[in-house]
């Protein structure tokens, strides 16, 4: 991590680190060198980064691009196809996290981020390929929510918007456009855990709420994409979290 990397972690997180520090200092009357006190900081400011995907994707050398390689066939290169970033956040933690994201130029860009709660490691929607049908799960622990780049929105591969979508005179079409995305768009997600919402700001656009998520001890969450089509590329540009004061 370079001296510019830990420039930028907040300084909530420093203040805490260096707090603790201090503490054991006092409490053990020794000194902590600053290196080491560097590297505290370091261990517990893990940067997110792209973890791991499925075999139709290629990650780059620094973890912070995924490109799709190849479509594969229905079931292989559809929503089965998925990656995964590298934390888990406690729902409970009040921890404010956001991460910007590039997409990649492409001829058609067809994706979905969503936030999971379990690493089922396929579907977004745990869809059912025998019976082609979405799988509604009522378990706490396999809650998620998807922001597709149609705009459209969903709560365990459910749509949770579409009440309010039809209010509209274009049966929502407006709304929904604001929230679509596609190739060269810049998109920051924030996911503030003390207040159980999880947001999205496109561009220069005005922020707007994707859902509010369940908070339990026993609940995380972890972001992931799914991407559709072949040449689809997602960038991690920027991290930072910081709890909430």
């Amino acid at each position: 991590m370079s001296l510019k990397s830990i420039k930028q972690i907040p300084q909530s997180v420093k203040d805490c680190v260096y707090g603790h520090n201090r503490q054991i200092k006092t409490t053990n009357m020794m000194n902590i060198p600053s290196l080491i006190q560097t590297l505290c900081l370091l261990y517990f400011y893990e940067q997110d980064f792209i973890d791991k995907a499925h075999d139709l994707f290629k990650i780059s050398e620094d973890k912070m691009t995924a490109t799709k390689t190849d479509t594969g066939d229905f079931y292989r290169g559809s929503w089965c196809h998925t990656i995964f970033l590298n934390d888990w956040y406690n729902s409970m933690s009040n921890k404010i996290i956001q991460w910007k994201f590039h997409i990649g130029a492409s001829e058609y860009c067809v994706m979905a981020f969503v936030l999971i709660t379990k690493d089922n490691g396929c579907d977004y929607n745990y869809q059912n390929h025998t019976s082609n049908e979405n799988v509604v799960s009522t378990d706490v622990n396999e809650y998620n929510y998807a922001h597709l780049s149609s705009g459209y929105l969903k709560e365990n591969g459910v749509g949770i918007d579409y009440i309010m979508d039809a209010m509209d005179d274009d049966y929502g079409s407006s709304q929904i456009n604001k929230r679509s995305f596609t190739s060269d768009n810049n998109i920051l997600y924030t996911l503030d855990l003390k207040q159980g919402k999880w947001k999205c700001k496109i561009d220069n656009n005005e922020e707007f709420l994707i859902s509010t998520v369940m908070k339990a001890d026993n609940i995380n969450y972890k972001l992931t994409a799914s991407m559709l089509y072949q040449s689809t590329s997602v960038t991690l540009t920027d991290f930072s979290w910081a709890f909430a004061k």
